[in-house]
């Protein structure tokens, strides 16, 4: 049976932190390299095999091609450690149909339209609404730098007041699931003095007692 001994979200994939510190940490025998881009870029996937510890085995695959991998157990025996760049892959990960338990974010380099969440981790509001996707459902979000750091719940570092930069306003709707629940957002927007409600296929996902997230959402 293969065992995922972590998902980590780090835009520099196989670095020096991952695979001289979390390599030996997890003691993964595979890294799994997953992005959309890279698997079709001859020069990333060179420098990503001479990245990659001697003591891992090394895939480079699409998020699509890495669940089906995954779901079918591939990998028997082994310890797999998978690496992406940020939350939108692992999303693709879970919407291929692969379930994974939790999530660590440990570099996410600031760029443009991004704010800094910590040290080393700078958000879009696509990345928080991938996150809160991922956490509505079931995914534990951590962020951790290293194994010597203390992991912090990343989703309550998302919801901070200092962190939370949309002057959009949010009501969510708690509705029950199969084995769990998730927060289908009904995104009510103060708009010129007057509540708007938007429609419902535009529902968000979010999490953590019934607390309003603040992203950006489409004003009707």
């Amino acid at each position: 049976m293969q065992e995922i001994v972590n998902v980590r979200i780090d835009d520099r994939l196989i670095h020096g932190q991952v695979a001289a510190v979390w390599s030996q940490y997890t003691k993964a025998t595979r890294i799994m390299v997953v992005d959309d881009q890279v698997v079709h870029d001859v020069v990333n996937k060179e420098a990503l095999k001479m990245a990659c510890p001697q003591q891992c085995k090394l895939s480079i695959l699409t998020a699509e091609k890495a669940a089906a991998n995954l779901c079918a157990g591939k990998y028997d025996g082994e310890k797999v450690f998978i690496v992406a760049k940020n939350p939108k892959t692992i999303r693709s990960i879970l919407d291929h149909g692969f379930v994974m338990d939790s999530v660590n974010v440990g570099n996410m380099g600031g760029k443009q339209n991004t704010r800094m969440l910590k040290k080393a981790v700078s958000v879009s509001e696509e990345d928080i609404e991938n996150f809160l996707y991922l956490a509505g459902h079931g995914v534990k979000v951590t962020a951790r730098m290293v194994p010597t750091e203390e992991a912090a719940d990343f989703i309550k570092l998302i919801e901070a007041p200092d962190n939370c930069s949309s002057a959009l306003h949010h009501t969510c709707i708690r509705k029950p699931c199969s084995n769990h629940f998730s927060l289908l957002f009904a995104i009510i927007t103060e708009a010129g003095g007057h509540m708007i409600v938007d429609q419902p296929d535009r529902l968000h996902v979010g999490i953590n007692n019934g607390r309003a997230y603040k992203f950006k959402s489409q004003v009707l």
